[in-house]
Parts: C-alpha cells; sequence; structure tokens
C-alpha cells in the first residue's frame, strides 16, 4: 500500500465509475440469458416456470469471467498505476512477442489466426494487447513530448505511430480489422490530447489518404471488402454479407420501445436468426427483449462510464495517469461506437465485442483491468472532488 492509499482505500474508489461497470455488467448477464435460452412456450405459466425456462450455463462461464476480472482490477486499483510505467515497455515487447507466436503455434478459427486454445478455454492476446498499448504510449508521449510544445514534429509523431503500427500489422494479418482499428483509435485520442500542430495533422492525413488505395488492394481481404460494401448496399446480398445485419435490425424493430420482454414467445435472438446473437450482435437482443427503453438504459450507462473516466484523468495527479485515462476511453468508445453502428448497419461488421456486455472472457477480463487503471489514477489524486 503506497503512502497515497490509508487504511481505508475504498474512501477514495469512485462509486460512479464501478457502479456504471457493474451494471453494464449486470446487462450482459440478462442479455446472455435472453440470447441463448430457448423460446419460451409455456404460455401464462408462473413466474417461477418461466425464469425455469432459461438457460444459464452461458451467463455463468461469463460470470466466472467477470469474477476474475473484478479481482484484476480490485488488485491494479490497489497497485500504484506509476510503478507501470518503467516496465510498459516490457509488458509491450511480451504481448507483441505473443502476438507474433501465433502465426506458428495457434490453430486457425474462423479463418482467423486469433486465439491460443487450452482445452476448452481460449485465449485472444490481442485483447491483452489494449493494455499494454495504452501503458507504453502513456510513457513514450510522456518521456518524449513537452506539455507546453505538444507534437510538432515527425520524429516526437512518428514513435507513438510505429509503437501502435506493430500490433496493428499484426492483427491486420490475422486478419481481425475491428481490433487493429481499436488499436489506431485508442493511439489517436491519446496523441490529440497531447496535442497534434496542424501541419502535423495535416502531413498525416496526406499520408492516411496515399495507404488508403494501398489498405484497400493489397491489405483488406475479399471478405474485409464484402463487409464494407455491404454497409452502402446492404440489399445487395441479404442471404450473405448483409444476413447478419439485415436480421439483427429487424430484431432490434421488433422490440419496438419497450421490447418483448424476457418469456416472448418466437424471439428472434432464441430462434438463431440472428448470428453471433450473445457476441457480437448482443445489442440487438437488447432491443429485441427490452426495447427502446433498453438500448437507452445501456447507452446512459456508457456516457455515465465514459464521463467518469475522462473525468478522473482531468484530475490526474500527473500526465502518465492522464493519459492512461485517455487511452482506456478511447479504447472502449471505439468498441461502443463500432458495436452498436454494426448492428445496425451503420458500420461495417468487424466482429469486435460491446463493453462489459458481449460474452467473452478475454475481453472482459481487459476491459475490468483497464477500469482497474483507472481507479488506480483516481485512489491516488490528493484532493478529493
Amino acid at each position: 500500500m503506497d503512502r497515497f492509499l490509508d487504511s481505508k482505500p475504498w474512501k477514495k474508489v469512485d462509486w460512479w465509475l464501478l457502479l456504471s461497470t457493474l451494471g453494464l455488467c449486470l446487462v450482459g448477464f440478462i442479455a446472455i440469458t435472453f440470447a441463448t435460452s430457448s423460446p419460451y412456450t409455456g404460455g401464462d405459466g408462473s413466474l417461477i416456470n418461466k425464469i425455469a425456462s432459461l438457460e444459464f450455463g452461458t451467463t455463468i462461464r461469463q460470470f466466472l469471467w467477470f469474477a476474475a476480472g473484478f479481482v484484476a482490477m480490485v488488485a491494479l486499483a490497489l497497485a500504484d498505476y506509476r510503478s507501470l510505467k518503467d516496465i510498459s515497455k516490457w509488458i509491450y515487447i511480451v504481448n507483441a512477442g505473443i502476438l507474433l507466436a501465433l502465426f506458428g503455434l495457434a490453430t486457425v478459427t474462423r479463418r482467423t489466426v486469433s486465439w491460443y486454445r487450452f482445452g476448452s478455454i481460449g485465449f485472444q492476446p490481442s485483447e491483452f494487447c489494449k493494455i499494454s498499448l495504452i501503458l507504453f504510449l502513456g510513457k513514450i508521449l510522456c518521456d518524449h513530448v513537452r506539455a507546453e510544445d505538444g507534437i510538432d514534429n515527425y520524429p516526437d509523431v512518428m514513435k507513438p505511430l510505429v509503437t501502435m503500427g506493430i500490433v496493428f500489422v499484426l492483427v491486420m494479418l490475422q486478419p481481425d480489422m475491428g481490433t487493429a482499428m481499436v488499436y489506431l483509435c485508442t493511439c489517436l485520442g491519446m496523441m490529440l490530447v497531447v496535442g497534434v500542430k496542424w501541419k502535423i495533422v495535416g502531413g498525416l492525413g496526406a499520408l492516411a489518404g496515399g495507404m488508403l488505395p494501398i489498405m484497400w488492394f493489397f491489405v483488406l481481404d475479399d471478405r474485409q471488402r464484402a463487409r464494407i460494401y455491404s454497409v452502402f448496399n446492404q440489399d445487395a446480398d441479404l442471404l450473405g454479407q448483409g444476413y447478419n445485419v439485415n436480421y439483427s435490425k429487424m430484431a432490434i424493430g421488433s422490440g419496438g420501445f419497450s421490447g418483448k420482454g424476457m418469456f416472448a414467445e418466437g424471439a428472434m435472438n432464441q430462434l438463431d436468426w440472428v448470428p453471433e446473437k450473445h457476441t457480437d450482435f448482443i445489442f440487438s437482443a437488447i432491443g429485441e427483449a427490452f426495447g427502446f427503453v433498453g438500448c437507452m438504459v445501456v447507452i446512459l450507462l456508457y456516457v455515465v462510464l465514459i464521463w467518469r473516466i475522462i473525468y478522473i484523468g482531468m484530475n490526474a495527479q500527473n500526465r502518465f495517469g492522464c493519459l492512461i485515462c485517455v487511452g482506456v476511453a478511447s479504447m472502449l468508445m471505439a468498441h461502443i461506437f463500432e458495436n452498436i453502428a454494426m448492428t445496425m448497419g451503420v458500420m461495417p461488421v468487424t466482429g469486435i465485442p460491446l463493453p462489459f456486455i458481449s460474452y467473452g472472457g478475454s475481453n472482459m477480463l481487459t476491459n475490468m483491468m483497464a477500469i482497474g487503471l483507472v481507479m488506480s489514477v483516481k485512489m491516488r489524486i490528493r484532493r478529493q472532488y
């Protein structure tokens, strides 16, 4: 226990941050239960019979991942985040090495090389790499960019971009475009907060514009290009690339204002009309079961969560703590926007989960660890607010 924590560390816990996190996890448990249960066919049975008809196997597994993540969150909150700065380089190198080793050790799952398998347990290193990237980018931006000047030359801008670019390329080769874009958004968010001169922004914009044709023709595969095409012409391939999004939108729309409820007969998600209903497309399950009201509750919880993370970052004791919070907020916002927009057909399907809600152990652990880092920053602010 360091000198900034007294014998009662819970006094410095940000309860808005914690409660919004737990609220989202609770929504996730309910949505996973709804999505993975069989349609209710018991008519006007009692509430006990209705609850007994639900299937909790997947939800229990998700709860176990949540419990492990909660322990990791508490451990990181009690640890001094500043002690991670000096070792962040090695954490990043180890994570990048684990990503590289995937191409020789991992098995192909759904046409991607993203997972290590240990029996029935899967481990996705690209998720944990988000934490190491945030920490190492925070160190680089603290050590090489003066607070009063910001990023005003190309050598300074290349250091964080190359750091992000290494893991970006490794993940794109799997291929996993969604996670790679999260890395990019995280890096850009942290760089913008440090401050980037307009001449640098213009140069990067020109570089990005020149890279787009290369990405389109030589980096993206046919399946990824088809997913991008489908955003602009979703009716062209309703049984192919447009299938997931088409039924996702139908499920959300069928929920109306207040939803069908947990025990609706013939729910589209429970009839398996929506693929990946408890993972990538879980927002459609929320929309179908709880309607517009349920969707707005989820969005409100995310607004509170991001607000608290940014507010803690603004009051952080040092730049490293501020950048950690900005990195976590950028990472989560990229996930939230892409996932929700994807389920409604506004963005291409990339397969990234909805934070704290979608089923998945690696993502749950990563998100809980990220909240633990933000808690660590909050608990070491000398003045209270």
